[in-house]
This record gives C-alpha cells, structure tokens and sequence, in this order.
C-alpha cells in the first residue's frame, strides 16, 4: 500500500470515527432530553388585607384556552395547596370565561413577627409583617409548552382585553430576546369591610419547561394581574395584567 493510499484509509477511519462520537453524542442528548424534560404549570392566587373581611366572594381568572385546562381541571377537584379551613372553591363560568370562585365567612388579616438579625435582639417596638394568604395549584400540561408564542390557542390566564406588546422590563440575551404584552382582564370582589380597609388581590400563572442535559436548563412564560382595592367591595373589577414570554433556553445544549 503506497503512502497517499495509506493516508486516505487514515483519514477515512478518522471521519468515521468522528461521525460515530458525533451520532453517539446527538443520541446520548435526545434520549435524556426526552427522559427528563417536565411541562408544568403552576398557578397561584395570593390575598392581603389588612382589615377583616367579611361575606367574600370572589371570581378570578383561570388559566384556559379554551376548554378545560390542566389547571381548571385541578381547581375543579380542589386540588390546591394552602387553602384555608372555611373556604369553598370552585368553578364559575364556561370555556374563556370559566372563573374560580372562592367564598369566605370571614377573612383575618395574618401577621408574623418581623425579621430580627443574626446575633440582634428583636425590637418590641418594631411593626409585624402582614402575611398574604397564598393558594398553590400544580398541573403537568401533557406536552411541551408553547413558551415563546403561547398566543392563540395556548394556555394562558382569560380573559385577556387589549392585549398590547410592550418593552421587556429585564435584563435578557439579545440574540433571543423575549416579547412581554399589558392587557386588561375583569376580577368580581364582594366583601363587607371598614372604609380603610386595604386589600390586594394577585392571580398568577408561570408555565415551564425544564429538563436536565449536562446541567438543568428550561425555558417560561409568566402571565400576572393584580388588584389592589381599598373599603368594601360588591362587583366586578378591571385589573391591568402583564405577561411575559420567551424567557430562558430553547436550544437543548
């Protein structure tokens, strides 16, 4: 065998080898890509008052998309962490317009003792920490969710008016960068309670994805409206929400 033939079965056995690694490698990603990755989406409700309320009802958006979502359908069996002994839960509403309806006797304000230093004496004086009430719903979305354009048919908080893209408001990759919207949607709060009486009522929903190749990675949205009310209250409510899509990876490695 002379030298030039010699040196083409050389570099012939180096590309094969290198094709091998480069299968071997794509192969070893996919499978534990696809063996770890996890859809989840997490909804959660939080309440403050500073005054007692009393005979709450309250209506709040749900995340849908036109049927019955994965997190409709786990409010609907109850399945939420946090909820406090008294309260009833449930659904009002079809479709988009499907509703979590909560009632409450009475609602108390909760507070904790406020933060104390490591190696300082607390300070009788200082003022307690209001402790909102917090209410957690967890769902595994079935497939891959739609992060980066969820617009449409996805999942998302309803009802949505004015939906409007806006400037994202965090720092971010800008070779990727996210797309962030305002939009309007309707809460319904009825309670009693003393003319100075605040309360804030936040309902949010943050769907990931996330899966483990050399190192956890994933990528969200997060969708959020807020209502902040003072005095009693007895009807429906317009609440200015934001959601923010795109955010993190999208490429596997």
């Amino acid at each position: 065998m002379d030298t030039a033939l010699r040196h083409l079965v050389r570099i012939l056995c180096i590309a094969l080898l290198l094709a091998g690694l480069f299968i071997g490698f794509s192969a070893y990603v996919q499978s534990t890509y696809a063996e770890t990755l996890s859809s989840t989406y997490t909804y959660e409700i939080t309440l403050e008052t500073d005054r007692v309320l009393t005979n709450v009802t309250l209506f709040l958006p749900l995340p849908e998309n036109g049927g019955r979502s994965p997190v409709t359908l786990a409010v609907g069996r109850g399945d939420l962490a946090g909820l406090p002994r008294g309260w009833g839960i449930g659904l009002y509403g079809a479709g988009n317009a499907t509703f979590m309806k909560i009632t409450a006797d009475r609602i108390a304000p909760e507070y904790r003792p406020p933060p104390v230093a490591v190696g300082e004496e607390g300070n009788p004086a200082a003022s307690p920490v209001l402790v909102p009430i917090r209410l957690v719903a967890e769902a595994d979305a079935g497939a891959v969710i739609d992060t980066a354009h969820p617009l449409g048919n996805s999942t998302l908080l309803r009802p949505k008016y004015s939906l409007t893209g806006v400037a994202c408001d965090f720092p971010h990759d800008p070779a990727s960068p996210p797309v962030c919207y305002t939009y309007e949607t309707a809460f319904f709060a009825s309670y009693r309670a003393a003319p100075d009486a605040r309360v804030t009522i936040t309902v949010g929903l943050t769907g990931s994805n996330t899966w483990f190749v050399f190192g956890w990675s994933g990528n969200e949205l997060r969708d959020r409206a807020v209502l902040t009310l003072t005095g009693p209250s007895d009807g429906w409510q317009r609440v200015r929400g934001a959601m923010k899509t795109g955010i993190g990876r999208y490429e596997i490695v």
